[in-house]
């Protein structure tokens, strides 16, 4: 018996899986949606930013590798790519480090567009 025959993702019924769920004949179990036409255009002029772990860094830079207008608001002219890259400026769209929750990125832009202030400005563990 192949590994082909004994996967169990074989029986899985279409709409679990995405190939078979996405499919010109199932649109209408996606109302009241219509995929065809975005909210919004997003093209290489539009600002772009990226926040998030491992995943956030791949997109931003797919961005860059394909010339869309992504924020770098740390980036150094006067730097070469390589120490950018040393010194973290092309992450991220600036060096706020990973953000895991959504939590946790309502509050950095809340705290960017003053919507959003820390109870502390500061945590003291052991006295420091």
């Amino acid at each position: 018996m192949t590994s082909h025959e004994t996967c169990p993702y074989r029986a899985v019924q279409d709409d679990q899986r995405w190939d078979r769920a996405f499919t010109e004949g199932r649109r209408e179990l996606f109302a009241p949606y219509d995929l065809r036409k975005p909210k919004f255009r997003f093209d290489k002029t539009s600002a772009a930013m990226t926040a998030g772990s491992c995943f956030a860094q791949n997109i931003s830079q797919r961005l860059l590798d394909l010339g869309y207008n992504y924020v770098r608001a740390e980036h150094e002219a006067a730097l070469s790519p390589d120490e950018n890259r040393a010194r973290g400026n092309d992450m991220f769209s600036a060096r706020y480090g990973n953000i895991y929750t959504a939590q946790h990125f309502e509050q950095l832009i809340g705290g960017a567009f003053g919507t959003w202030h820390s109870v502390d400005q500061a945590w003291v563990k052991n006295g420091k």
